[in-house]
Order: C-alpha cells, then structure tokens, then sequence
C-alpha cells in the first residue's frame, strides 16, 4: 500500500503541474494563434495543390512558426477564407502576415466549410437550381482550381452519383479527415513546447522528481495528506472543467502552493537562510549539471509533464480505484460507433431559382446541345416582346434541317412552348497573330511570336508593383496557361523607332471558361518609357440593362486613317451580355467562354469587321470614360460580324487586381494620359 501511495502522490504532483504547463502552454498559443495557424495551413494542403519550394535556414524558419506564404491570400484556400461565412469567424482586426496575434479563425465547423466551398462555387457559375451551378463551376473549373485540386472536386462529383446532398457530405467527412491529421499535428507541436516549459518550470519550482519520491516514501503525513487530495479531485474532476485560461491559471497555482507547503518543496527548502546570494545561486547552478542526479530529476519530470493533464488525471483514476476508495472509472466500448447523418442540409439543391422557362430550358439542355457536331454556342434571347427564346449556332457546314426537335420542358409540362432559333456561324477568332506584323506600341511574346494590345495599367499586390494588362492568349508561352519563366519574356515595340525593346516577363494568366487575361511586370532594369497607356482606375461592371444601349470605344494600335500619328478608336454598342461562345484555339483545343459580351456596329451595319489581328487586349470603355472590359476576339454569326469582349470586373476578381497606384516606387515607366484619339 505504501508503494501504492508513494505513487499516487507522485502521479497527483505530475497532474498538477502538467495541468499549470498545459493552461500556459495554451495561452502562449492562443497568443500567437497557433491552432489558427496550423488549420489554416491544413486548408492551404487541402484546397491548393503543393508546390516545390525553397529550402534554406529563412524557409525552415517559416515552416517552424506556422507563417503564412506571401502568395496565400491569391490561392483557392486564400479565397476560401475571405468568404463572409469564414472571415466573420476571425477576431476582429488587421489580419497581417507576420502578425504575432493572428486573426484567422481558430476553428471551424464542418457545416460553415461545406457552406463556404459550395458559396465559392455557385457564386461563378450558371444555372437554374444550387446543383445545377455547382455541377457546372466543377465541370468548367470556374474556379481556376490547380490541377489536382479540381480533379478532388471532379471525384467528388462522380462519387455522389448526382446527389447533391452526398456531394456535400464527402466534403465535410474529407474537411473531417483533415482535422483529425491536424489534431495529431497540434499535439505533436504543443507536446514540443510542454517538455520545455516543463523543464523550465521544473527548474524555476525545484520539482524534482527523485526528492518527490524520497519525500513520500520517508514521510507517511505528507504522503496521507497528499493521497486525501488525490483522491477529493478524482471525485470533483472540477480541475479539468471548461473554464476561462485566467481562472484555471489562478485556481491550478492555488492547488500547486498547498502541495508545496505539504512536501515542503521549492528552493527555499534547500536552504537554512543563513547562506548568502553567492551560495545560493552555486547549489541552483549546479542542478544544471547534467553529472548530477537533480539535473535528471528534473528531466524526469519536464518529459513526465509533457505528456499532458489528461493522461496523468486517467492515470490517477485508476490508480485510487485500485487503492478501493475512488469509483470505478467509466468504461469506454470502443466497439461503440457514433452515426450522424451526412446530408447537412436538407435541400437536395434542386429547388428553382428562376421561374423564367426559357432559363430552364437552357440549363437543361445545355450539355445535351454541347454535344453536338458543330455546336458553337447557346445563348438565351428575348423578342421585342420580351418572350424569350434560345438561339442555337452551329457551324456553317451543319445542316440545320437536320437538326432534333429538343423536348424543352421536361420539369414541368405546363411551362410555355419555348423556341428554338438555329442559326449559322463560324467558331470565334483570337484578335491576335503570328510577328512580323506587329503593330507599333505592341507586346510581343517572344516564345511563341504571338503579340496583341496592352490594355492599360493595373495593380498586382503580389509584386507590389503597377503591371500591364492584357489577354491571357497573347502573353502565354505554350498550348495552355502555365507559366514557364524560362519562356515568359515579353517584348515591346516602340512607336518611335520600330524596335523590339526589352519589356519585362508574364506573372500571372488565366485561361479558363470565365477569364482571358494575363499581366506583364515591367523588369525594374528597363529604360523603357511607355506613353499613352490608361491606368485602369474606373472600373464597373457590365450589365443587361445595357443591350441596345451602351455606346463603346476600343482603343487599339491601329492607325486612324484620318490622323495617322494617333491610335484609332473604333465605335461599337454592346449587344448581348452574359454570353457564350466558342473560340478556334490553334496552338491547342477550342475554348468555350461564358459570361461575354458582344459588341456590334453602333448603327447596325454587320457586314464589316469591327476589331482585326492584333487587336487582343485592347481597353474597352464606355462614353463616360468608365472602363469595363479588353477585347478577345472576333466572331461571325450568320454572316454578321461581331466582336467580344471579357468583363474587366471578372477579370480584376479573379486576378485580384487593384487600380493602378501613381506612387514613384510602383513605377518602372512613364505614365500619361494617352493623346486625343479621334473616332473611327
């Protein structure tokens, strides 16, 4: 019995201070957010594919302190984590890089996950229902997901069998997996810092595991009176009740002074009081010699500490059950599984946004109509009298009269016969072309001898630097859009010479189904001065309510006719919004863009093109001046001759742009206001 009480005190003393380096260990965490950390680079594994990266002391360094990478808040996790739904979880302030208290949310809730992704998604998206658009964002990667990261939403989406409340169930169980890694994760990390702790505090309070033992067992009054308080705290298990940090710290060092003044424990013990600083600060310094018996004594107990509250707190149940006077602990059937229900919304997602048919209509048989030979686009109309109607545009060679009658109300029978309207057209042109016929004043990619316009001047908080805007498929160096930095230098032609001169390199493109675009950083060694580029500062979206009405300019570098030293601008009107359309892509496999708009001849005159080669790029702008899109192509539809262009506030979202700052350190080349450009 003796043994037995000598190693319940023990173990009673290794809770107590285990639970006092726990309650500092977590807040020395909370204070620099360390579960913050550590979730947010699970989601950054999780939703961004991994990368190699530079290894070195400063790396190793990052790595050890949880900091975030300088590009995060571009990635997919970045962006999960400005979702209103998550940004609101984080304590209130300044999120910074380097910040000590870090802001981000230290937990999150499967369901506030899901709810998160599943936003992301329908948010860039189209369709009639929530399942509709989620199908469609993964389908068309309207994210612009990294490669592996779309195929995990691609498996995602065959594995739940079109149900949408299993596809969102595989997201929570797979967030679920990733927090129990990042729970291992966090204990490995936390009992790293409880053994130092441990050991310093093992130091500073003199908790030697060898005078514990030998005190217990040749005193049997501090040994009952120790045993007592053992037993009293396995009955009230208030110690480990939820309570705040500032409680426990306080309510926990009360516990540790009365076990103190029991084994008569401390430094203060060691010494008569007569001895002066000099000695006193010898015998504490010679219990850091690892060649004594005290140094390991606390070794002993730093490595004991380390192994948490919990575990000593189990270990002290059983051991006073043993001893008779404590009750049985409770059993655990580990056979015992604990269901939940997956589908964490009742709505199966297929309840109708819209009770326009014609919408419905088109999301119905959408896919059905993109699978047909010829198929060019579909895009939904409305008559004068506001009926609307689809119009359907396959290729020239197609014969429409062979076309099938498509059933267009599968939903519900009672909805209005909805018309369909085919048409010939030819697949979209890229307003851009192989060199020598470059156009003064434009950029040139000196991989792959593509060139087009620059549209203007923009802010990239990456490089925390003015960059040039212009089409993703004038600037990219290969069939896609990947960045070879080896292959992503570009070119400028100067106006006033002719010659190629050194521009700078492709930092950043996007070539997907709702984006075009690509920006080039001006290397900082240039000489270039670049005149007439717009710093694109007013931007605004483009809107239905503008069809038929809108009057537009499209600066390009082409010479006006009238004025040869000056740009011309060619005069449109926006036709249709939110359109769709599918572009010839030479160097690889056609691309079908969504959420376009169609420029026409402003007073109705089809027969002429609008927009030529090397027009790619180019700043469009309405009448007041507001900026609201770049040009992509040229399109013919029925022998009619059209122009499309990619909305500037996509683009700006996507990329995450900024307006242009005018600040000298920003500046690489001169900006000016471009010269009066008369009209085509």
């Amino acid at each position: 019995m003796v043994v037995l009480d000598v190693f319940i005190g023990l173990v009673f003393v290794y809770f107590l201070y285990s639970l006092f380096v726990s309650i500092l260990a977590e807040l020395f965490s909370t204070w620099i957010g360390m579960r913050s950390r550590i979730l947010r680079q699970g989601i950054d594994n999780f939703l961004n594919d991994q990368h190699p990266r530079k290894h070195g002391l400063f790396m190793w360094l990052h790595d050890l302190f949880l900091v975030e990478h300088s590009n995060f808040r571009y990635t997919t996790a970045g962006k999960f984590y400005n979702e209103p739904t998550i940004k609101y979880l984080a304590k209130v302030g300044e999120n910074k890089r380097y910040s000590i208290k870090y802001t981000k949310p230290a937990y999150i809730e499967k369901n506030h996950f899901v709810s998160a992704i599943v936003s992301m998604l329908i948010r860039r998206s189209i369709g009639v229902t929530e399942w509709d658009k989620v199908k469609f964002a993964i389908e068309n990667n309207a994210l612009n997901l990294e490669k592996d990261t779309l195929q995990m939403f691609k498996d995602w989406l065959v594995q739940s069998n079109d149900s949408y409340e299993k596809f969102k169930a595989y997201i929570g169980n797979s967030y679920e997996e990733v927090n129990d890694r990042l729970v291992g994760w966090y204990k490995r990390k936390i009992g790293v810092l409880l053994f130092f702790l441990g050991l310093v505090l093992s130091f500073i309070m003199n908790v030697d595991t060898f005078d514990i033992v030998k005190t217990l067992a040749n005193n049997p009054d501090m040994r009952m009176a120790l045993v007592e308080k053992a037993i009293n705290a396995t009955k009230t298990e208030s110690m480990l009740a939820d309570t705040t940090l500032s409680y426990a710290y306080h309510s926990t060092k009360g516990s540790i002074d009365e076990v103190s003044n029991i084994l008569g424990s401390g430094w203060q013990t060691q010494f008569k009081g007569s001895e002066g600083f000099v000695t006193k600060a010898k015998v504490i310094w010679n219990a850091s010699n690892p060649l004594t018996q005290k140094f390991w004594g606390f070794m002993i107990t730093a490595f004991a500490l380390s192994m948490g509250a919990k575990f000593w707190f189990d270990l002290l149940k059983r051991l006073v059950s043993l001893r008779g006077n404590g009750e049985k602990p409770e059993e655990h059937d580990i056979n015992k599984v604990q269901t939940e229900d997956n589908a964490l919304i009742p709505d199966k997602g297929l309840k109708l946004t819209t009770s326009d048919p014609a919408k419905i209509a088109l999301s119905v048989h959408r896919k059905e109509w993109e699978t047909q030979p010829g198929f060019i686009a579909a895009n939904l109309k409305y008559s004068n009298n506001n009926v609307g109607y689809i119009e359907l545009i396959f290729e020239d060679d197609r014969d429409i009269a062979s076309m099938p009658a498509f059933v267009l109300n599968p939903i519900d029978p009672k909805l209005p016969h909805i018309s369909l309207t085919y048409i010939h057209g030819e697949k979209g042109s890229f307003d851009n072309e192989i060199a020598p016929t470059v156009l003064d004043g434009a950029l040139l990619q000196t991989t792959t001898k593509s060139w087009g316009t620059p549209a203007g001047i923009v802010y990239d908080p990456r490089s925390d630097n003015n960059v040039i805007l212009t089409c993703g498929h004038v600037v990219r160096n290969d069939k896609s859009a990947f960045i070879d930095q080896t292959k992503s230098k570009i070119e400028y032609k100067d106006p006033k010479t002719g010659n190629l001169l050194k521009l700078g390199s492709t930092r950043n493109i996007v070539l997907s189904s709702f984006c075009d675009a690509g920006i080039v950083e001006v290397d900082r060694t240039t000489t270039l001065k670049m005149n007439g580029l717009q710093t694109l500062n007013n931007v605004r979206d483009v809107t239905s309510v503008e069809e038929h009405k809108t009057r537009v300019n499209i600066h390009t570098l082409r010479k006006d006719p009238q004025s040869p030293s000056d740009p011309l601008i060619v005069k449109g009107k926006i036709i249709f919004t939110g359109q769709n359309f599918s572009f010839q892509d030479r160097p690889s496999a056609d691309f079908r863009f969504y959420d376009l708009f169609l420029i026409g001849d402003p007073n109705n005159n089809f027969s002429n093109p609008l927009t030529f080669p090397g027009d790619s790029g180019s700043l469009i702008s309405d009448e007041t001046g507001s900026q609201i899109g770049i040009l992509v192509g040229a399109v013919v539809i029925n022998n009619q001759h059209f122009s499309y262009g990619i909305k500037l506030k996509d683009i700006f979202e996507i990329l995450q742009l900024e307006p242009a700052k005018n600040e000298k350190k920003y500046t690489y080349f001169m900006e000016s206001s471009p010269p009066s450009m008369p009209s085509a």
